[in-house]
């Protein structure tokens, strides 16, 4: 069952990015947060769970090969969704977070219970609650940073 959601909850997350981003089409700094999320959850979990051993994907034979899965087909289409939908004002942009953070906190324990993730000193609480109010920290100092780029991948004259 741990692999059936594991794969089940990719395709889905995928679904849901692919209607988003042509309903709405990223620019190139949601695409860059995308890729350097790739590094931080890959570096994050291979830390915590791989070095420390605080948790597991599905079982410790496997967890590395599910790690960098994770770190490339779930991770990066989450934190694109992110910033693209990410609202303007500040006290919109505080609930919209905490929104998000009470969604992963619920993914989280779903994927306790189908045992897709185990922990074996990890705690939800505090450490995934701080975790992921850190997490969207860092996507939005890296929103704010690249929010001036300009998307030069088209043929657009302001590029020249």
């Amino acid at each position: 069952m741990e692999y059936t959601f594991f794969y089940m909850s990719i395709i889905i997350t995928w679904i849901v990015f692919l209607v988003i981003i042509k309903l709405r089409p990223p620019r190139l700094s949601h695409l860059i947060i995308g890729i350097a999320s790739v590094g931080y959850s890959a570096i994050y979990d291979m830390v915590l769970g791989g070095h420390y051993k605080l948790y597991h994907y599905i079982s410790t034979d496997v967890s590395l090969l599910y790690t960098a899965i994770a770190s490339l087909l779930v991770y990066p289409p989450l934190y694109i969704l992110y910033v693209l939908l990410l609202p303007t004002r500040k006290l919109w942009k505080l609930v919209y977070t905490i929104g998000w953070t009470i969604a992963l906190l619920i993914y989280e324990f779903i994927t306790l219970y189908f045992k897709t993730v185990v922990l074996t000193g990890w705690r939800v609480f505090p450490w995934s609650v701080v975790t992921y109010i850190a997490t969207f920290g860092l996507m939005l100092i890296f929103n704010h940073l690249l929010k001036n780029t300009r998307d030069c991948y088209s043929q657009s004259p302001d590029c020249q």
